[in-house]
């Protein structure tokens, strides 16, 4: 059959598969136990009040209903967030409703900025590994994506400087509290020195930042917008979608003036908006609900969900089969099976032979071949320590099965 790809841009060639979604669309098609979903659990949505919500946004809804509302995102909605993020110290005080742009998540957020910043060629560092949906919109516009390695503080500082020197950096992606594949946290010391670096090279930082409010133990640090040494090169990408629901899609750009507009004519170019009337429902239940507790309820359940996975994984695989650390918030454990040569095709033999879900830890990086072979992500967050229990069950016996098959 003739193909028409000559009528398709480079652009859209540059586009591939998404390792995840196909992982997980094996996960499902074969109704295994799932380790894989990266998306909060259906029993902890606030179903009930989000009904409530939205009901009375209808009710008022000729307004919303009737007319095509601002490109940059429902207002009220947006000065709630502003207000919300300045009490929790997440924004400097002269960031305003004209810096905000509603999305549909952090991943309309990323395009969004990936459209508006790079060009063929431009260096894009980001956290090796990372959530690898965002290299696909990188290399969509023509980046180069570079990782940059990990220690104890977060993303290091030296690896940085060395990916500076390889060519000009257009901005640096990371995921600085509870990070997706790893579960790890940039100290608030090496958010002051990336941002140092980031002044040396004159670059930008794109921070994501999703998964904050779901912390166990402590608050993390300061998100790098707020930090006095911010002059104007960091923009923010904040979701509801891992604390209220995703299937609401609701997130947000916060961006500093000079490419506030830029971002909200792109939105212009594409979508002109979004629906007013899902953002009224949003905001109707920030407003009536009990956010503030449904938050601490999302903390506790999901500490609970991570110590049954860990204890689970601790009695199937003791100390030294499993290696990880304990994640402090968030959705991922990281880990490493010993004398496992190739996670990818343990994953698939484990779905399609004991029914348990993970993913192979080389997708999440840039540089697949120089991850360790056995690197697994978990995700605890649909997962009961009752499910924790049977899943680790099922891991320990596709790898007894494996090894001994491969």
């Amino acid at each position: 059959m003739e193909t028409r790809s000559r009528f398709m841009t480079p652009r859209s060639l540059r586009l591939h598969d998404s390792a995840i979604q196909e992982m997980i669309g094996l996960v499902h098609a074969s109704g295994a136990l799932s380790f894989t979903a990266g998306e909060p659990s259906a029993d902890l949505l606030p179903a009930r009040e989000l009904r409530e919500a939205l009901s009375a946004a209808f009710g008022g809804a000729r307004d919303l209903l009737g007319y095509y509302h601002d490109s940059a995102g429902h207002v009220k909605l947006r000065d709630w967030i502003i207000r919300w993020m300045k009490q929790d110290g997440l924004l400097p005080q002269d960031i305003g409703l004209e810096n905000i742009l509603l999305t549909t998540g952090s991943q309309e957020g990323i395009s969004l900025v990936s459209e508006a910043l790079i060009e063929r060629g431009d260096v894009v560092a980001v956290e090796n590994p990372s959530y690898t949906e965002a290299f696909l919109a990188f290399e969509r516009e023509g980046g180069i994506v570079k990782g940059v390695a990990f220690d104890n503080e977060g993303p290091s500082t030296e690896g940085l400087e060395q990916v500076a020197t390889t060519g000009r950096i257009k901005f640096f992606y990371t995921i600085p509290c509870f990070q997706n594949p790893t579960g790890s946290v940039t100290s608030a010391k090496r958010r002051e020195e990336i941002l140092e670096v980031a002044k040396k090279h004159d670059f930008l930082i794109l921070e994501d930042d999703p998964y904050r409010n779901l912390w166990f133990d402590e608050r993390p640090p300061a998100s790098y917008m707020s930090l006095p040494e911010n002059d104007g090169r960091v923009i923010y990408l904040g979701s509801f979608s891992k604390v209220i629901a995703p299937g609401m899609r609701c997130g947000w750009v916060v961006s500093p003036d000079w490419i506030s507009p830029s971002l909200h004519r792109l939105r212009v170019a594409s979508t002109l908006n979004l629906p007013a009337i899902l953002h009224q429902g949003i905001l109707e239940f920030l407003q009536n609900s009990n956010f503030p507790g449904h938050l601490e309820n999302l903390r506790q359940v999901y500490s609970a969900r991570r110590d049954g996975l860990v204890a689970a994984l601790r009695r199937h695989f003791g100390n030294t089969e499993f290696h990880f650390d304990i994640p402090r918030g968030g959705f991922f454990l990281w880990g490493t099976m010993t004398d496992l040569e190739d996670s990818d095709a343990f994953a698939r033999f484990a779905v399609r032979n004991e029914g348990i879900g993970v993913l192979a830890g080389k997708i999440f990086s840039p540089y697949p071949l120089e991850v360790s072979p056995g690197t697994l992500r978990l995700s605890y967050a649909k997962v009961s320590p009752e499910e924790a229990e049977e899943g680790c069950r099922r891991l320990e016996r596709a790898l007894f099965t494996y090894r001994n098959t491969a």
